[in-house]
C-alpha cells in the first residue's frame, strides 16, 4: 500500500494549481520494476521527485497527462529494457493488480489483512501473486505516447 500513502500524501501536500513542466526527458530503468506498483511507484518519483504521484493504474495516468498533477506533454521517455525485472505470469494483470498490492503489502508487512479489508480490498489467504506483465508495460507507454509523449527505447 506504498503506492496508496505516497498518492494521499502527495495530492494532501501538493500545492493546489502547481505549475506543469514540459519539454523535460526521463529515463524508465525496467530493471526497477517487479510489479505494477513499483511502475508507478517509480514513474511518479522520475516525474515528481522522491514520493512523487502521476497516476497508480491506466486510467489515473492518463487522467494525470491531461495537467495539474507537475507534469504535462510534451516530453520524453527513454525505456530501459536491458532485463526486465518483471515476469510475465498473468495474461491480463491491469484486471488483477490489486491482487497484486494485497499480497505486496502483507508480504512486506506494510498493512495487516485487516486493514486492507479496512480500506476495501477483499483480501483471501490464498491471494494469488500477480506480477506485471509485459503486455501492461506496452499498454502504459501507449497511454503515455497517446498523449503526446515521445517513448524511446535504450
Amino acid at each position: 500500500m506504498k503506492l496508496h500513502r505516497i498518492r494521499e500524501d502527495w495530492c494532501r501536500t501538493r500545492p493546489s494549481r502547481s505549475p506543469d513542466v514540459c519539454g523535460f526527458e526521463v529515463i524508465l530503468d525496467c530493471e526497477k520494476i517487479h510489479d505494477i506498483p513499483s511502475l508507478f511507484i517509480e514513474w511518479g518519483s522520475l516525474i515528481n521527485g522522491t514520493a512523487g504521484y502521476y497516476g497508480a493504474c491506466l486510467d489515473s495516468l492518463d487522467d494525470c497527462l491531461c495537467g495539474s498533477f507537475g507534469a504535462r506533454p510534451p516530453f520524453t521517455v527513454t525505456v530501459v529494457q536491458k532485463e526486465l525485472g518483471f515476469a510475465s505470469t498473468c495474461g491480463d494483470a491491469e484486471h488483477n493488480w490489486h491482487l497484486c498490492w494485497e499480497r505486496r503489502a502483507v508480504d512486506r508487512g506494510l498493512l495487516t489483512g485487516q486493514e486492507l479489508r479496512d480500506l476495501g480490498y477483499p483480501i483471501a489467504a490464498n491471494s494469488p501473486q500477480f506480477e506485471m506483465s509485459p503486455s501492461y508495460l506496452e499498454r502504459f507507454l501507449e497511454v503515455l505516447q497517446r498523449r503526446g509523449v515521445q517513448v524511446k527505447y535504450m
